[in-house]
């Protein structure tokens, strides 16, 4: 059956936007033959929780795909994606990823893809929400199946030879405390890896709201922030990011968030709303329950968190690590 991937272009503002799991705490990259290209005047940054459920995955992986490529993301943290949808995300074209298995089955990655013709990965690895970071482990209150974790990089920019850092994460989804604990857990891991002058990225599916303790945590010292709170232009449908295949979009909060160092500027936020595939002839076989007729069929239930960003030049020894 032929299919039509449309797409509103209510987003106008942001048309510009357009490995085995390792267990190991930290992994070195090897050597890309990619061709160095020209330094973009902006980058584009997007946290996307993706859904694990393969429950109509055929048809939410082709969304996922022509919004990746749409709005040319060029380092995206994901959640939810199981080892196996890794590969289907990676058949994009044009990225590569690290990442590892949250889960001992392999269903959960927090895999972070990237465009290898801008960045080169220095070297990666991973921590665990828990009282050990180091070891694979749940969380203080969770019941065993419950694992969380970061997956962070060390990126070189092939244009410029600056380094930057990206920490991507899902914190639990039940326990307010738990979260608290993990974002205290993030914060240290982060000055630990990347140092307190390096440039940071934090990508993620938060579970909390922009007015929340665990987010007014990483942001209180003015090490981090919110991308929400230091952008340059209006932000673009600000106010919901999980919607649960219902499509709304002013009610709910914001759970997926970008924070960054402020060596970055943040020149467009917008949370996506607009991509969904609509067939010609409604097919029997894709359910209501991830969209409705009238406004497609979406690729996850949470939206896409989008931003685009720009490095600005610093001190080199603020990249010793």
């Amino acid at each position: 059956m032929r299919i039509f991937l449309t797409f509103i272009l209510a987003l106008s503002a942001l048309c510009a936007f357009a490995e085995e799991p390792q267990q190991t705490a930290e992994k070195k990259s090897e050597g890309s033959p990619v061709k160095v290209s020209e330094a973009k005047p902006y980058y584009t940054v997007c946290t996307f929780n993706m859904l694990y459920n393969l429950k109509y995955w055929n048809v939410r992986k082709e969304i996922i795909k022509s919004v990746m490529k749409w709005y040319d993301m060029d380092i995206v943290g994901t959640q939810e994606l199981s080892d196996a949808l890794v590969a289907d995300i990676m058949r994009v074209g044009g990225y590569k990823h690290v990442g590892i298995g949250l889960s001992k089955n392999g269903r959960l990655n927090n895999a972070i893809f990237y465009n290898p013709k801008y960045f080169k990965v220095v070297k990666w690895g991973s921590f665990w929400y828990g009282p050990n970071p180091e070891k694979r482990s749940r969380g203080w209150d969770s019941f065993e199946g419950q694992v969380r974790a970061c997956v962070w990089a060390k990126f070189e920019n092939r244009s410029t030879g600056q380094i930057f850092y990206f920490f991507n994460s899902h914190l639990n989804h039940l326990y307010h405390n738990e979260r608290l604990k993990s974002v205290h857990v993030l914060k240290d891991q982060i000055v630990k890896i990347a140092g307190k002058g390096a440039t940071v990225i934090c990508t993620g599916d938060f579970n909390d709201s922009p007015e929340s303790a665990v987010l007014q945590y990483m942001t209180q010292d003015g090490f981090i922030n919110n991308v929400r709170d230091v952008c340059l232009t209006p932000l673009h449908y600000p106010i919901c990011s999980s919607h649960g295949f219902t499509a709304k979009t002013k009610h709910g909060s914001v759970i997926d968030h970008i924070l960054t160092t402020k060596d970055i500027s943040v020149l467009r936020y917008a949370i996506v709303t607009d991509g969904w595939l609509k067939y010609e002839v409604d097919p029997p076989l894709v359910p209501e329950d991830i969209g409705d007729g009238s406004n497609g069929y979406f690729p996850s239930d949470h939206y896409p968190v989008v931003a685009k960003i720009r490095f600005e030049k610093k001190d080199s020894k603020s990249e010793e690590n």
